[in-house]
């Protein structure tokens, strides 16, 4: 997916798929042990701008991080190809599109919100 090409150009993840490893560090209960992870969570990565703020709010993007953090319990990948293959089918299945009359562009069609809950400690 064209999308994720620049991880291969830029030493995130091998030609093969596999994800370039890094020595173990931990931010916000996260344990970060690739360069996929570090560019997604660490500012400090070299990696960390390869994509933009509005790259970084679509949601193809958002579907990835979402997949590679996961929680707590999350059994991580040491190759790119799982996350790939399945961010495409989420996508596929929550997104619709139309081709464009006269043209050969695609349009999307579906809307997608990002649901934020706030703990209120008043009452």
């Amino acid at each position: 997916m064209e999308f994720f090409d620049r991880l291969k150009e830029n030493g995130v993840i091998y030609e093969s798929g596999r994800l370039y490893k890094c020595f173990d560090e931990y931010y916000e209960n996260f344990a970060i042990s690739d360069e996929l992870r570090k560019m997604l969570l660490l500012e400090e990565s070299d990696n960390y701008n390869l994509y933009s703020p509005s790259e970084k709010e679509e949601f193809l993007f958002c579907l990835l991080k979402h997949l590679c953090l996961g929680g707590k319990v999350c059994q991580f990948e040491d190759d790119f190809g799982p996350y790939e293959d399945m961010v495409k089918k989420l996508y596929k299945e929550l997104v619709c599109a139309q081709k464009v009359p006269d043209s050969q562009q695609p349009r999307i069609v579906s809307s997608v919100y990002k649901v934020t809950a706030y703990l209120s400690l008043s009452h």
